[in-house]
This record gives C-alpha cells, sequence and structure tokens, in this order.
C-alpha cells in the first residue's frame, strides 16, 4: 500500500488507539479517557501524514475504512463495542460483493465454481473468526454455516485434488 515510513500511524488509524496502546497490546489496554484525549492530540499533530496516507491508500479500502469507523461509532453510541457482530457483518457483505463481482467476469461453469468456492471459504474464515473471539452470540446458525463452509471447501479441494 505504499505507507512504509507512516506504518506507525497507520496501524493507530486502523486500530483508532495511541501507538503505545497498540504496542502493548490492545486486548490488555482497556480504552480510556486519557487515551481518547493523546489520540485527539494526535490526529491535530499528524494530519498532514493522515492525509498523506489516505492519498496513498486505493479507494476501495478507503471506503471499508470507512464503513468501518461509521460502524465503530455506532457500536460506541450502542455500547456494543465489546462485540465483533458489525465488524462480522461487514466482512461477510464484502466477501459478498467481491463474489458476486467476480461472478460477473466468469465464462466457464469452473470459473463460477472457482468464485463460489473462494466465497465459501472466505465466509467459513469469517466465522470461525467470530467464534474464535468467544463472541458469545454465536448461533446455531453460524455454527452450521462454518460446518456447510468446510465441506465445500473440502469438496472443492478434493474436485482439485488438493487434498
Amino acid at each position: 500500500m505504499d505507507v512504509g515510513e507512516y506504518y506507525g500511524i497507520f496501524s493507530c488509524m486502523l486500530a483508532a488507539r495511541t501507538w503505545n496502546t497498540v504496542v502493548s497490546g490492545m486486548k490488555r489496554t482497556p480504552y480510556s479517557q486519557n487515551e481518547m484525549q493523546e489520540l485527539r492530540n494526535s490526529v491535530s499533530m499528524y494530519l498532514t501524514d493522515i492525509s498523506s496516507i489516505l492519498n496513498r491508500v486505493p479507494r476501495q479500502l478507503l471506503l471499508i475504512l470507512k464503513t468501518n469507523d461509521l460502524l465503530r461509532g455506532i457500536d460506541h453510541q450502542l455500547e456494543t463495542s465489546k462485540t465483533s457482530r458489525s465488524f462480522v457483518t461487514m466482512s461477510k457483505c464484502c466477501a459478498e460483493a467481491v463474489a458476486k463481482e467476480e461472478l460477473k467476469t466468469c465464462r466457464t461453469w469452473c470459473e463460477r465454481f472457482m468464485v463460489y468456492g473462494r466465497w465459501s471459504v472466505d465466509s467459513a474464515r469469517i466465522a470461525l473468526y467470530q467464534v474464535s473471539v468467544q463472541d458469545f452470540s454465536v448461533s446455531t446458525e453460524v455454527l452450521a454455516s462454518v460446518a456447510t463452509n468446510l465441506v465445500s471447501l473440502f469438496a472443492i479441494s478434493m474436485l482439485f485434488g488438493i487434498c
């Protein structure tokens, strides 16, 4: 993405946390009023660097970053920021959008099959992430989705001799 020298600022932008928190581990450091104030001060101090980073990032990623920022704001307002539900939902929508866009250019059934296979793998990864972060709102529907996607992945790998 060509943000090499700005990796620290970019990390802070993605996490919406201070550099000290990113380095020390975000899960171990609770979000505090002091950190919020430090973050606000840093934004004004590094505004030109932030603008430079945003000019280097692909537009599609900018859309995802903005959507993530808006979801984080909504989660904060609703006081649901401890769960990963909105992130998981956004990830599912992104995976579906990518698959649908790729399907538009497919000419053969084999190409379509590969797109559906990648979509299944992406969906399984998202569902496994949801289970791994121990989001206890995971329903039997999510677990069934994981199982279905893993079976699809196995079938695709068997068909193409990957296993």
